[in-house]
């Protein structure tokens, strides 16, 4: 398994650079950053930056390929503790840097998004650790379908319009999660299918509290500094309260593990950053090619072969997802 380490030197470009992600002029980074659009794309007038979407969704799936790799040896509330004490460490400098205050008026909000949160991420580790890779990448994506289905629900209770051909995506692509889990056949674990959409369930509510705290004016490194102390916190627990079974990394465990933590961060930051001033249709396309670099990364470092079946599921989740999450950004 350690040719797949050939990773590493990209995460940990990005992490080097992440100070001046958060604290840039994004201006200059624009002008710096170059694409030539072909002709289909330059009526979009995409900005520069759409482009780092598509490196978020590749750092997000080797963040779930580390850890998949850490999970024979780490327990997941140990690589959420790992992940956190990163995390909330580069979280302070940039603060501190940046003259935020760590005190907030809206603590219930901030516990509301942290649980969701680590709910998301702890089930995403279990997942990720029973599926293929391109499995638990493609049931993931069905976070904009829960998301869309929060907003019918709203619309219901509400009174309001309800967008039919938005529940027809979330029934299709619903439909391509039974595909996926085959549940006539013993092909794929189904604790590692309902995990995976336990996590998507819990991602789509993290996002939705984010959304309230963004409402009430809490600045986006807040937010995850408060997510990340609450994983701090939890995962610290448990190495405390069960120190026998806890691990500290060894020469294999510490390339996978530093892969979570750098590629996870640098992950959130580029994604924060282009969506907040890239097009939105490419975005959106560009964040769900995170399916198929879960498809490519699974067949290269664990030799997955998926048959039609799951390539037709995996296939109506992407199309599913695209339409929800470019509804979604309307």
């Amino acid at each position: 398994m350690r040719f797949i380490y050939w990773y590493l030197p990209l995460t940990q470009s990005f992490c080097f650079h992440l100070s001046s992600i958060f604290s840039t002029n994004f201006l200059s980074v624009r002008r710096t950053i170059q694409i030539e659009h072909p002709p289909l794309f330059r009526s979009f007038r995409m900005p520069s930056v759409s482009f780092w979407v598509l490196v978020s969704a590749f750092l997000f799936t080797l963040m779930s390929l580390s850890a998949k790799l850490c999970t024979g040896y780490f327990d997941p509330f140990e690589i959420v503790f790992w992940r956190s004490l990163f995390g909330l460490s580069l979280l302070t400098l940039v603060m501190l840097k940046k003259g935020i205050a760590f005190s907030t008026q809206h603590p219930w909000s901030h516990a509301k998004r942290s649980i969701a949160g680590l709910c998301c991420f702890t089930l995403e580790v279990i997942a990720v650790g029973l599926l293929p890779l391109s499995v638990a990448q493609s049931i993931n994506y069905t976070s904009p379908l829960i998301f869309c289905l929060f907003f019918t629900l709203s619309s219901i209770i509400h009174r309001a319009k309800i967008n039919w051909p938005i529940i027809g995506a979330i029934l299709f692509g619903f439909t391509g999660v039974l595909l996926i889990s085959k549940p006539a056949t013993q092909d794929i674990d189904s604790v590692g299918i309902l995990c995976g959409l336990a996590a998507a369930v819990c991602g789509a509510a993290a996002s939705w509290f984010l959304r309230d705290l963004g409402r009430q004016g809490e600045p986006s490194e807040r937010a995850v500094f408060y997510f990340m102390l609450s994983g701090l916190v939890l995962g610290g627990l448990r190495i405390l309260c069960f120190p026998d079974s806890a691990h500290l990394p060894t020469t294999n465990t510490a390339l996978p593990l530093l892969g979570v933590m750098t590629s996870g961060v640098a992950a959130q930051v580029l994604w924060t950053y282009a969506w907040s001033r890239g097009h939105s249709l490419l975005n959106a396309v560009f964040e769900f090619s995170g399916i198929f670099f879960g498809v490519f990364l699974g067949w290269l470092c664990f030799n997955e072969h998926l048959d039609w079946l799951t390539l037709t599921g995996i296939g109506m989740i992407f199309s599913a997802g695209l339409y929800s999450s470019l509804h979604l950004k309307k």
